[in-house]
C-alpha cells in the first residue's frame, strides 16, 4: 500500500473534519427544527386551551343570564351563585398570573425576542399592552383578545390607541401589522 504524502494526509483530515462538522450542523439544525416544531405545537395547544375556556365562559354566562331572567323559586340564592359562577369564570382566563406566566414561557419559548424587543424599542410599555401584542402576536383579534384576557373589546382598542400614541406610531398602523414586523 502506498504511503500518502503530508499533503495527501492533510488534505484528507481536512475533509473529515468538514464531514464531521457538516454533520453536527445537520444534527443541530435538525433538533432545532423538531424544538420549534414542539414549542408551535405547545403554542397551539395552548391557543385551543384557550378557546375552549371561551365556549366555557360564555356557557357559563348565558347560563348566569337565564337564571337571572327566571323568577322561579328553585333559584334562592341567585347572587350567591352568580359571584360563584363569575370566580370561575375569571379563574378561566388567561390574565390571571400564574396562567399567564406559564403562557409567556411557551410564547417566549416560539417567539423568543418579542417581548424583549418590545420593552427594548418601547420602554413605556405596560404590562397589559404587552398582553395585548403578545396575544395579536398570535393572530387573536381584538375580541378574541378580550375574552382570554376578561375585558372588553374597547379595552383592547384603548390599549392599542394608548400604546400607538405614547410611541408616536402611525395612526393607521393596525396592531396586526405592527406586530408582523417584530
Amino acid at each position: 500500500m502506498a504511503s500518502l504524502s503530508n499533503f495527501e494526509l492533510y488534505s484528507l483530515t481536512i475533509f473529515a473534519f468538514v464531514i464531521f462538522v457538516s454533520q453536527v450542523i445537520i444534527f443541530i439544525v435538525a433538533y432545532n427544527k423538531r424544538e420549534i416544531n414542539k414549542k408551535h405545537t405547545q403554542i397551539i395547544n395552548i391557543k385551543q386551551d384557550m378557546e375552549k375556556k371561551d365556549a366555557e365562559m360564555q356557557k357559563l354566562k348565558e347560563f348566569i343570564v337565564k337564571k337571572e331572567q327566571s323568577n322561579t323559586t328553585t333559584y334562592v340564592h341567585s347572587k350567591t351563585d352568580k359571584k360563584i359562577i363569575m370566580d370561575i369564570l375569571y379563574q378561566t382566563h388567561i390574565s390571571i398570573d400564574d396562567n399567564w406566566d406559564f403562557f409567556m414561557s411557551q410564547f417566549a419559548e416560539m417567539y423568543p425576542d418579542f417581548v424583549l424587543t418590545i420593552k427594548n424599542d418601547f420602554p413605556n410599555t405596560s404590562k397589559t399592552e404587552i398582553k395585548v401584542l403578545t396575544l395579536a402576536k398570535l393572530g387573536l383579534n381584538y375580541t378574541e383578545s378580550a375574552k382570554q384576557l376578561g375585558v372588553t373589546t374597547q379595552a383592547i382598542r384603548t390599549n392599542w390607541y394608548r400604546f400607538r400614541n405614547k410611541n408616536s406610531l402611525q395612526t393607521k398602523l393596525s396592531i396586526c401589522d405592527f406586530v408582523k414586523q417584530i
